[in-house]
């Protein structure tokens, strides 16, 4: 959204100072010199179409949100302030953390049917192994038109399936937590059995330290690292 912005006002200023332009110094002239004053107003054009077209060949960053990143030699290349596009290998690099959440449905020994839902903050904290699957330098950062400021609503992992759309960044790393989380649902599953109440610091406190160093260790090699929040029940 952000790179829509700065899009906007730049070719907004362009076309704006055109129009001022013709109407201060050529309106007044053309009927003096009136080839002169059709190529400048034709160079003019130029000037605003270039601008208006340049999503075609420049990439805006996503400031606040994302940054462009090139690929060249094998290694990632910084554009803080975005890069022409043409022939080159790219990707809007997130630099805010993703939101999902998850949870699980089990059957307690009581018996009770309960279900703990829990949040995960990820960020992609190596650049390097993240891109080293080439699948994952997507153009896109996100699909979501929203601006930086904004937290995004969450993504339930229990939605995602191996069919889900991976046409930018964020939605390759919702995979790939995913996937994994679905894999500590299943191996752990008899000791979420014992969080019962998120008000217990304490069973807040251990569900952390089993959650969190578990999943950051499957996910280092991608590059990324998770923060896991407070489980709740119902």
């Amino acid at each position: 959204m952000t790179a829509f912005l700065i899009w906007l006002i730049i070719s907004g200023t362009v076309f704006g100072l055109t129009v001022l332009f013709y109407r201060k110094f050529i309106r007044r002239k053309i009927e003096y010199n009136s080839a002169l004053d059709k190529n400048i107003v034709v160079g003019l054009a130029l000037v605003v179409l270039i601008v208006f077209a340049s999503p075609f060949y420049y990439e805006f960053p996503d400031i606040g949100f994302s940054k462009v990143v090139t690929f060249e030699n094998g290694k990632i290349v910084y554009h803080p302030f975005g890069t022409f596009t043409i022939g080159k290998d790219y990707s809007n690099l997130l630099t805010k953390p993703v939101y999902v959440t998850s949870g699980l449905t089990f059957l307690t020994q009581n018996p009770k049917v309960r279900k703990l839902n829990y949040s995960i903050w990820i960020k992609v904290v190596d650049p390097e192994k993240f891109y080293a699957n080439i699948e994952r330098r997507k153009k896109d950062s996100t699909d979501d038109f929203i601006p930086p400021f904004v937290i995004p609503d969450a993504i339930n992992l229990r939605k995602i399936s191996p069919l889900s759309s991976t046409e930018n960044v964020h939605s390759c790393i919702v995979k790939i937590i995913a996937y994994h989380v679905a894999e500590f649902n299943n191996a752990f599953s008899g000791d979420l059995a014992q969080f019962y109440n998120p008000l217990n610091l304490n069973q807040q406190k251990i569900f952390k330290e089993l959650f969190e160093p578990w999943l950051n260790e499957k996910i280092k090699g991608d590059g990324l690292m998770a923060s896991v929040g407070d489980f709740s029940v119902e």
